[in-house]
């Protein structure tokens, strides 16, 4: 999502081609720029479909593709704008670490490494995928992971009973 940001602060058109499994959420994007941003309405527009589409769109003449996804994914557009030499971007992801040294606050450790391996769901691009820990705080560092994660309560919004 951030290089649609970025294009559109810069005052670039976006054409947005969400993921097949997912095509809402590049509809509702784009209604929601328009009715944000109503004086330039239609600066983002959204193309759905399964990966042929993607493909077309990479081989349109656009000047500039970025892409989120999988390594895989990523290497066939990849090569699709190689062959017209379209600067591309890709953002597939990592594995993420976060490192907990033995002086560290183990309460607010706790804390960031359960926002960032769950929030959203545990779906960015950035979230904590594993932990280092120093031996000596590996087992406490644990048990207050644990308690932290045991007591969230997902949901599609912030409720009584949900945490979000």
């Amino acid at each position: 999502m951030g290089s649609i940001g970025y294009a559109l602060a810069a005052g670039n058109a976006v054409v947005f081609k969400p993921s097949e499994l997912t095509p809402g959420t590049g509809t509702l994007l784009a209604e929601l720029f328009d009715s944000a941003v109503p004086g330039h309405a239609g600066l983002l527009t959204t193309v759905t479909g399964a990966a042929s589409t993607g493909d077309a769109l990479a081989r349109s003449g656009v000047d500039k593709l970025a892409f989120t996804g999988s390594p895989g994914t990523a290497r066939k557009v990849m090569a699709v704008c190689a062959g017209t030499l379209t600067p591309f971007l890709a953002e597939c992801g990592g594995k993420d670490a976060m490192i907990v040294t033995a002086d560290a606050d183990l309460d607010a450790a706790a804390d960031a490494i359960v926002w960032g391996a769950l929030s959203n769901a545990g779906q960015t691009c950035a979230g904590v995928e594993r932990v280092y820990a120093a031996r000596e705080i590996h087992a406490e560092l644990c048990e207050r992971v644990v308690r932290r994660a045991g007591v969230l309560r997902p949901g599609a919004r912030r409720t009584p009973r949900t945490d979000r």
